[in-house]
């Protein structure tokens, strides 16, 4: 399947917020091995049948979910024939049982399980599970790396809709260098939400102890209920690792970003060769959140826009966060140990310290004046050309301006490819460093770091010295203030 590309939808609409879909760029398949599936198979038989380099390519239709689809095998695509998400569903609904009320013992506990790595899940529907409709963790003492979840609409169940665990006791694994990119991850039916009393225990992705996952391009919608606290959009801890997430747009969710919780290493957690953030404990080391826009309408309460809870290296710039109604706070870091960066964001309540928490903060808007945006009361928060206040007011970020370490998925942002596939498997620690010669695209040694990969991402690298908006746009020497770079050109 060449590369090309497919609209979504043409508007996705939370009441009076309307989110304009984006061109989604579809994925070049290098696979030779493609298998048909429609609606009538058995879809978990085909998924744990199929060998190393295989696609499953889905017709139309709606794909009942009786036992999860667990994929075990390495180097494994799902995507759907005609590259529109929303014309093939894996419907996790039991048999028989009602839609409506949506209820979580009458679905089934995850639809889809990956195990191994270089998985990809893309162009299509996952609704109906009573626990998580997309769940990543490895097996045994062996991580796994590189699942891409690509353009999926991910709605309606009862905890986290895409989890990723580690594994195991005394040598662990982890799941890293994973991608959520253009996806739409939200709740229709909250009834479904697992209910604690005081809270509810559901969210959107929930990553513990991986590292260097990235969350890009993605709409967040309708994670909240009652007011209540409950799970963040996206939440990243127990030692979590140079996590990006960027070009996010989140609506009417309870909590959006969040990087680190614990304050002391209970639960299963992350160590590195390098001990980094054992002592003192530390629940997120390094990464970046940038170019997001975070907007609640009036009634839907927002507790905090982006929390940095016990997290180190973490820099926070050129985010839009707007509620209606007051929240508690629109960016906030906590706990003695964190040290984090705040650059170049717009608020429109406050930037609040906690804890004794440190934080450099430099040209941010707080308490942002709603003549700022181009439509305060839509949501649309790019930036109005009455925005004097913020339009040429950033400082310029050369230290920020360095490209993260190549990820196994970034050519897609330049190409629409996707590397050949490899196991990616390394032993529960920290990959060795290459001490052979690289058999390229075909190298199944578990520690090569296949350099290979990095010369092919050289384009991507070079790309991303330039820091651009939320929309891709190159950024001014003297940038503007906030997730948009304001552009006369750009049609309102």
């Amino acid at each position: 399947m060449g590369m090309r590309y497919v609209l979504s939808a043409l508007l996705v609409l939370c009441g009076t917020v309307a989110v304009a879909a984006e061109e989604v760029r579809a994925l070049e398949d290098p696979h030779k091995i493609i298998v048909n599936v429609s609606p009538e198979d058995d879809l978990a038989d085909k998924v744990g049948s199929a060998r190393p380099g295989t696609t499953l390519l889905l017709k139309n239709g709606t794909y009942r979910i009786t036992s999860t689809l667990v994929f075990k095998e390495f180097d494994v695509w799902i995507r759907s024939e005609s590259g529109v998400r929303g014309k093939v569903i894996l419907d996790g609904l039991k048999p028989g049982a009602p839609a409506k009320p949506l209820k979580r013992e009458n679905c089934v506990g995850e639809i889809v399980a990956v195990r191994a790595p270089n998985v990809v899940v893309a162009d299509l529907t996952v609704r109906y599970a009573a626990n998580h409709a997309i769940h990543v963790f490895p097996i045994g003492s062996v991580n796994i790396g590189n699942v891409l979840i690509h353009n999926v609409h991910v709605y309606d169940c009862g905890q986290q809709l895409i989890k990723v665990n580690g594994y195991g006791k005394g040598q662990q694994a982890w799941a890293d260098r994973g991608t959520v990119e253009d996806c739409l991850i939200e709740f229709k039916d909250n009834s479904i939400m697992q209910d604690q009393g005081k809270s509810f225990y559901t969210g959107g992705i929930d990553v513990h102890g991986g590292r260097r996952w990235w969350i890009r391009r993605n709409t967040f919608r309708n994670i909240q209920r009652e007011a209540k606290m409950m799970e963040h959009a996206v939440h990243m801890w127990s030692r979590c690792r140079g996590t990006v997430v960027e070009g996010n747009t989140f609506i009417d969710c309870y909590r959006a970003i969040g990087f680190g919780m614990k304050v002391k290493g209970w639960g299963r957690n992350r160590t590195y060769t390098d001990k980094k953030g054992e002592e003192p404990y530390v629940d997120h080391l390094e990464g970046t959140i940038r170019n997001n826009f975070i907007f609640n309408r009036k009634g839907i309460r927002l507790e905090s826009g982006i929390e940095l809870m016990n997290v180190i290296d973490v820099d926070v710039y050129h985010n839009t966060v707007v509620s209606h109604d007051k929240s508690f706070s629109s960016i906030e870091y906590r706990w003695p140990n964190t040290r984090v960066k705040v650059f170049n964001n717009i608020v429109s309540h406050t930037i609040m310290e906690r804890d004794g928490a440190k934080a450099e903060l430099k040209a941010n808007i707080e308490n942002a004046d709603p003549k700022l945006f181009a439509s305060y009361s839509k949501g649309d928060l790019h930036l109005s050309a009455n925005a004097k206040d913020a339009i040429d007011k950033g400082i310029t970020l050369d230290s920020m301006k360095k490209p993260e370490e190549p990820h196994e998925h970034a050519e897609h942002a330049a190409s629409g490819k996707t590397p050949a596939a490899i196991p990616g498997q390394t032993t529960g620690k920290e990959p060795a460093k290459e001490t052979h010669v690289c058999a390229g695209p075909g190298c199944k040694d578990p520690n090569c770091e296949h350099e290979w990969k990095r010369k092919a991402f050289a384009d991507y690298i070079a790309s991303q010295a330039k820091l651009t908006d939320i929309d891709g746009e190159e950024r001014d020497e003297q940038p503007d203030i906030g997730a948009d770079e304001y552009s006369s050109r750009r049609p309102r």
